[in-house]
């Protein structure tokens, strides 16, 4: 080493590959966000009503919120 120049040391890995690795991990990132904000939009559809051939009520669109309350609260 010349006394006066730079200490820069030699990178092992050029940096186009870090900013193409930086891209690939903030776009992947993006891509992952937009699914989840769909699947959480776009949940699936619950019927109002439900009921049996002969005309009776099975349940409601209310009996499912209530069961989807109690699973989520119990955990299991």
């Amino acid at each position: 080493m010349v006394p006066g120049e730079g200490t820069r040391r030699e990178v092992l890995v050029s940096r186009r590959w870090i900013q193409a690795a930086a891209l690939v991990a903030v776009f992947g990132f993006f891509v992952m966000g937009l699914l989840a904000f769909r699947t959480y939009a776009a949940g699936p559809p619950v019927p109002r009503l439900v009921v049996s051939e002969s005309g009776q009520e099975l349940y409601t669109g209310r009996d499912v919120a209530d069961g989807q309350k109690v699973f989520l609260a119990t955990g299991s």
